[in-house]
């Protein structure tokens, strides 16, 4: 266990030990770069990434619709009259009706396309009733087995 732990002679070598010099603004610059290389070097920085999963059915036209729908929201917001509270009701149900029939279609095509590969059909419905993917709900997916053609091979 002993030998895994690096010594200050096992690091790079111009990490070993700091640059010396007699003049001080010069020592000072070389101990800033120096301390910068022994920290990148032992713990470097990484660059973060977004790594949320987005939902394969989400298209352009939910985008737009959203952000229609957050428009109208906004406009409610700041002004609280009827008419803006009806509209705000009508985007969010035509919204909630787009999700729906995209959804509908995405797995629909899925399921269409892979009618032949079990493999995949039992994936598909694992992840449509999966309890911890907010993807579909129990009646969307029986709408879809209704309607789909595709059938399980033998």
């Amino acid at each position: 266990m002993e030998q895994d732990l690096k010594g200050p002679t096992d690091l790079h070598p111009r990490l070993a030990t700091p640059p010396n010099t007699s003049d001080p603004n010069i020592a000072a610059l070389n101990l800033k770069q120096w301390l910068g290389d022994c920290a990148n070097t032992l713990a470097p920085l990484r660059k973060s990434t977004n790594t949320s999963k987005k939902a394969p059915w989400f298209t352009v036209d939910l985008q737009t619709s959203k952000r229609e729908c957050r428009k109208t929201e906004s406009s409610w917001h700041q002004e609280q009259t009827e008419s803006n509270h009806a509209a705000l009701k009508t985007a969010i149900r035509k919204h909630h009706q787009l999700i729906q029939t995209t959804k509908r279609s995405f797995y629909k095509e899925r399921i269409d396309h892979n009618a032949h590969n079990s493999k995949e059909l039992f994936s598909i419905i694992k992840e449509l009733t999966n309890p911890n993917s907010c993807s579909a709900d129990p009646p969307f997916f029986t709408t879809i087995l209704r309607t789909s053609t595709a059938v399980l091979p033998p």
